[in-house]
């Protein structure tokens, strides 16, 4: 006991135990800082110079560095404002970064700004530079913030001759590739050549027309694919799939043999029950399911919902119009007998102008629902009546979170000044807890996000 207080006070007294800490721990400590506040620790001292070159976490986020790369002015982010003045300011400093450092391995490399594929040379440098580190998370964000952004010829697209290393990718377990063009023969290749990659997100590729997850050898267990419009056909087959995520245009679907699926999410612009009738073999074995329906209009077909015992978190992110009335989701909740969480989106797409009476549901008691939480509440006669449906119906009720902050994703809010919608939102707050505070049971937590 004498020990450590002599050794407390001597490390009072000098200051800097942290110091004393060997070379491994300190670089584990400036890996989980921003790169920016890692780099900034080189002035402490002599042994402090290169500490930061060893980490095994590079993330160049624009968000997290802006300030650095904008040395003459300021600009707002999330905006065309992003010249090409910014740009090669971007590159230089990962350049800088990537010659500086020693590290022997990495753990996850990202890179995220407004990059073209005029800049391709830089990317694939960047690219290989990660497996040749044996990176395990590799993410490329190359999101365009500029008005021409939707001229596709001049997003980058990931060379195949980065693929005739072989070997360099054996170390990757995590890969997201967002606003990158990338064929359905590089992403073949990445799920045959990587024995440790669980994780594959592909966003915003218009050069991806098919995509196969085939045979129970493949370590893949979570499939996100996003707003890749040319796509025409998703396969998966015989798997270890654990989640998979769609968002698009309607495509067409197989799924057959997927044991440990148990989360589905599926977002279509143009809906139709097809995609949600291939998951119906799973359906006994799903836990987690996520539906997204442009309009109210878009009936879900009900009897495709049979078999859902197992189903524990239910997600709707609907689009509705006015005052449509919510209830009929209802059955589909339901419809899943040991639902313990409902969170329904609403993402209303033209103002509440109609009033009318509010709809008293049907009595159905739901008994292992703990958890309710809507967003977009806008105090309307639609969103009451479906808040008042789960205060009335669910027994053992917990908590009903309502977040009346704007849900919308498919309609441009660009015509809202911010500073009114926030006006919007805090009077929606205190109407909504004039509405409800007095109706829900003494022992339910009412949460006004």
């Amino acid at each position: 006991m004498e020990k450590r207080v002599r050794r407390t006070a001597n490390c009072s007294e000098n200051k800097d135990c942290i110091s004393e800490l060997p070379d491994e721990i300190l670089v584990c400590i400036l890996s989980r800082l921003t790169l920016r506040e890692a780099v900034v620790t080189s002035v402490l001292s002599r042994r402090w110079e290169y500490l930061w070159a060893s980490i095994y976490t590079l993330d160049f986020d624009h968000k997290k560095t802006s300030g650095k790369i904008t040395l003459t002015r300021s600009i707002k982010l999330n905006t065309p404002e992003l010249t090409e003045i910014e740009r090669p300011r971007y590159v230089n400093w990962v350049n800088r970064v990537l010659e500086q450092h020693r590290g022997p391995t990495i753990d996850q490399f990202r890179v995220w700004f407004d990059l073209d594929n005029g800049y391709a040379r830089d990317i694939n440098r960047w690219i290989m530079f990660a497996m040749q580190k044996r990176v395990q998370r590799l993410e490329i964000h190359l999101s365009g913030f500029r008005l021409s952004d939707h001229q596709h010829s001049t997003r980058y697209t990931f060379p195949d001759q980065l693929l005739l290393r072989r070997g360099c990718f054996k170390s990757l377990k995590d890969l997201t590739l967002r606003q990158v063009n990338v064929s359905w023969e590089v992403v073949d290749y990445f799920l045959a050549n990587c024995p440790n990659l669980e994780r594959l997100f592909v966003h915003q590729s218009n050069h991806l027309k098919q995509l196969s997850v085939v045979g129970s050898s493949l370590p893949l267990k979570h499939l996100g694919v996003y707003f890749c419009t040319r796509l025409k056909s998703i396969k998966i087959c015989d798997t270890n799939l654990v989640s998979f995520k769609y968002v698009g245009p309607r495509i067409r679907l197989l799924v057959n043999n997927a044991p440990l699926l148990v989360d589905v999410s599926i977002t279509e612009r143009m809906y139709s029950n097809l995609m949600l009738r291939q998951f119906s073999s799973c359906f006994s074995q799903l836990q987690i399911l996520t539906l997204s329906k442009e309009h109210v209009q878009d009936k879900i077909k009900l009897r495709l919902f049979t078999g859902l015992m197992n189903l524990k978190k239910l997600v709707l992110e609907i689009g509705a119009e006015d005052d449509e009335s919510l209830l009929l989701f209802t059955p589909l909740v339901e419809a899943c007998p040991y639902l313990q969480i409902f969170v329904f989106k609403i993402m209303w797409t033209s103002p509440l102008n109609k009033k009318r009476r509010v709809i008293k549901a049907v009595k159905c008691p739901h008994y292992h629902l703990k958890v309710v939480e809507i967003g977009g509440y806008y105090c309307g006669s639609s969103d009451f009546e479906l808040a008042m449906y789960f205060i009335d119906n669910a027994t053992i009720l917990e908590k009903i979170i309502i977040d009346p902050r704007y849900q919308c994703h498919w309609h441009s809010i660009s015509r809202i000044e911010i500073k009114e919608e926030q006006e919007l939102e805090q009077t929606r707050r205190h109407r909504a807890r004039q509405q409800l505070e007095s109706k829900v049971r003494p022992r339910v937590k009412l949460e006004i996000l």
